[in-house]
Formats: C-alpha cells, structure tokens, sequence
C-alpha cells in the first residue's frame, strides 16, 4: 500500500512515517522469530516482496535494515554458541546456525546484509571461542567435528 501511495505521489517514506517505520522494523528484525525474517526476504517476482520493494525505495530504511540483521546475526551466533552444554546440544546448534546462514544468504542476495569488518569479527570470534570451550571440555571433544564444522560453515559465510 505504501508503495502504491508513492507511486501516486504520496511521499510516505521521509520524515515521521519514515522514522516510526525504521523503529518498528529495528524491533521486529530483533524479536521476530528466523521464519518471519525468511518470508521478509523470500524470492519472488520483481522487485521481490513489499518490505524488500520499501527497502529499495528508502536508503535510510535498507540502512537500518542492514544494520538491524547484522546485530540478529552477530547476536543469534553468541546465542546459539552458549546453548551448547553438551555433546546432545550439538545437532540443535548445527541446526540453528545453519538456518542462520540461509536467511543471512537470503538477506546479503536481497542487498539488504552486508558482512562488514565488525561483523566478520563478531561471528569468527563468537564461533573461535567456542571451538576453544568445547575443545577443553572432555564430553563436548567427542564432538569436536561437528563444532569445527559450524565454525568452518559460519566463516565461510562472513
């Protein structure tokens, strides 16, 4: 609708509407659940969905998006790395990290991510540290593969 107004003239994406739909969107990307960000990124007929039609339309709002999922990324990665305790919280956080990845994928293809310097570093070391902890811990070296794994996958990724 936004869209539509704009193209009629209607200069919607300046000034108080702008801003009050950067603050939404900055909460969103941070508390909607990975799903909810895929379906805002999903392939579709040109030039892609709504939300992806508003970012190509406001730099200020891809700006903030870009920002927003780069702290979803850096953030989600420290989170799924101290959610492993054990051996069995293993294939949970391979899991999580590479659903991640794929909506990190989606989201740089869709020019709304950008893996700038602090977040290659926020997500190597995230992902260093804790090849480290499970290499010093006797029951999660037993599946010291799977964590050299995600860290290879993730830093591949940045």
């Amino acid at each position: 609708v936004v869209m539509d107004l704009e193209a009629e003239g209607l200069r919607l994406l300046e000034g108080q509407f702008e801003a009050a739909l950067i603050s939404q969107l900055r909460l969103g990307l941070e508390i909607w659940p990975l799903d909810g960000v895929r379906a805002l990124l999903r392939d579709g007929p040109p030039p892609g969905t709504g939300f992806l039609r508003l970012c190509g339309a406001s730099t200020r709002l891809k700006g903030e998006t870009c920002q927003s999922l780069n702290a979803r990324i850096a953030n989600a990665t420290v989170e799924v790395t101290r959610s492993i305790r054990a051996a069995a919280d293993l294939p949970k956080a391979q899991a999580e990290l590479a659903d991640l990845a794929c909506v990190a994928q989606r989201a740089r293809a869709a020019g709304v991510l950008s893996f700038d310097q602090s977040l290659r570093s926020a997500v190597i070391n995230t992902m260093t540290k804790c090849t480290e902890r499970c290499m010093s811990s006797q029951e999660l070296l037993t599946g010291i593969k799977v964590v050299q794994d995600m860290e290879w996958a993730m830093c591949v990724l940045v």
